[in-house]
């Protein structure tokens, strides 16, 4: 009996085994289109409208492939409509947002009081140097934690308030 036992055991963890083996081979080959795709939709977002995208043997990922393509097409008889350069798109993109980044940064720095940016559930996404004079805390202390614990309870439960409403008016 106990030797049937151990063969049952043996060969139930053979099956086991065999069926992950095919789950991760299966889950592999799967997932090795979505990966490419992925890649080749980086490429598109940084500006290359050129990129070749792989048929795949899935049906679904073929028809995102087909549906790419197709955006891809619009936007280059677009560009070309225009008369622009896709690159120069891309370049203006870029250099804009850097840009206004560099004037942010510059604001942080010349304005002569604590300014600091929170996201809606007030943690601190960035603040001025100034804040070492007037909290005593430096920026890398703040950033990445809730403002309100840097306030007083009787302000920091305004300051909750008010950053609920601003985020309520936000989404609509």
């Amino acid at each position: 009996m106990a030797l049937s036992f151990s063969a049952v055991t043996l060969f139930l963890g053979l099956i086991l085994f065999i069926t992950l083996a095919v789950a991760f081979f299966v889950s592999y080959f799967i997932s090795m289109p979505l990966v490419k795709l992925t890649k080749n939709i980086d490429e598109i977002s940084k500006g290359n409208l050129d990129v070749v995208l792989e048929r795949s043997e899935i049906y679904e990922i073929n028809d995102l492939t087909d549906s790419l393509d197709r955006v891809m097409a619009s936007l280059k008889l677009a560009i070309t409509k225009v008369g622009v350069r896709k690159e120069e798109i891309f370049q203006d993109a870029v250099k804009a947002k850097e840009e206004a980044e560099a004037k942010y940064e510059i604001l942080l720095k010349k304005i002569d009081g604590w300014i600091w940016e929170v996201d809606e559930k007030g943690t601190c996404i960035k603040c001025s140097s100034k804040i070492t004079n007037t909290l005593g805390y430096s920026p890398k202390q703040i950033i990445g934690k809730e403002i309100f614990r840097f306030l007083p309870p009787q302000d920091a439960n305004k300051f909750k308030d008010i950053i609920y409403v601003m985020s309520q008016s936000k989404t609509d």
